[in-house]
């Protein structure tokens, strides 16, 4: 049996907080291509779930459709409140707080490893309009980067140190398994993430759930480690790969 606690890492407010603060935003071209992918517009519903602090719900509002975000945890919540205009609810993948075929379109950022297939995937069929479609948007590391081996070395080894998580890392083939969802597209997009302070560049790694759940030395000892690979210059940008996916419902 998994570990379930990474999942429930960020439910306090301070979590959410440092979520918001060292995660990346999206890609501002998103916008348009989700609005043109997802076929929004006014009128329609699109619901980003499990929304985080609302990175990605900020660049589905502006393709003008009325936005949901499920978000959860509270501690994601609260701050998903403060700095986002469109209406929140709580609610997981597997059980959704909406009516059948409710939505012209749904989102997942940064999350479809945390779900439980195929619980996650009929839910979401469920909600959406049979001419609907599932965009789910990942950030990764540019493998290009100078230091993308070194970091990734580094979170492996201080993740080995905790309690495993109950992720589906594998979540891609499950929801091709699943039989209900289809791939449509797939688009990548060049994107950077750039670090003015330290505060900020601990913010990130701090807010990985496994780094949630270290003892204080070992993520203090991490953090130097990250620093030490990255140059230990400030400013420090992080070349990253936006990849947004597009599911159509199997008919």
């Amino acid at each position: 049996m998994h570990d379930r606690r990474h999942a429930t890492s960020w439910a306090t407010e301070e979590e959410g907080t440092r979520y918001e603060r060292g995660r990346p935003t999206y890609p501002d071209q998103a916008g348009p291509i989700l609005a043109e992918q997802l076929r929004l517009g006014a009128g329609e519903w699109v619901a980003d779930v499990a929304a985080g602090t609302g990175k990605l719900t900020r660049v589905l509002a502006t393709t003008g459709a009325d936005v949901l975000a499920v978000e959860p945890m509270p501690g994601m919540r609260a701050r998903l409140r403060e700095v986002t205009g469109p209406r929140v609810a709580a609610g997981t993948a597997e059980h959704l707080p909406l009516r059948d075929a409710s939505l012209r379109g749904a989102t997942v950022a940064q999350a479809f490893h945390w779900f439980r297939l195929p619980e996650a995937a009929a839910e979401l069929r469920r909600v959406l309009q049979p001419e609907g479609r599932l965009a789910i948007v990942t950030n990764g590391r540019d493998p290009a980067w100078s230091a993308v081996e070194r970091v990734a070395d580094i979170l492996g080894r201080y993740e080995a140190l905790g309690p495993r998580p109950e992720s589906v890392g594998a979540w891609r083939e499950g929801l091709y398994d699943s039989g209900v969802f289809a791939r449509v597209e797939r688009i990548e997009l060049p994107h950077e993430q750039r670090f003015e302070t330290w505060d900020d560049f601990n913010a990130r790694f701090e807010s990985i759930s496994f780094a949630i759940l270290l003892a204080a030395p070992q993520r203090a000892a991490m953090l130097d480690e990250l620093r030490a690979a990255v140059g230990d210059t400030l400013p420090v940008v992080v070349p990253l790969r936006t990849v947004i996916e597009v599911w159509a419902p199997v008919a």
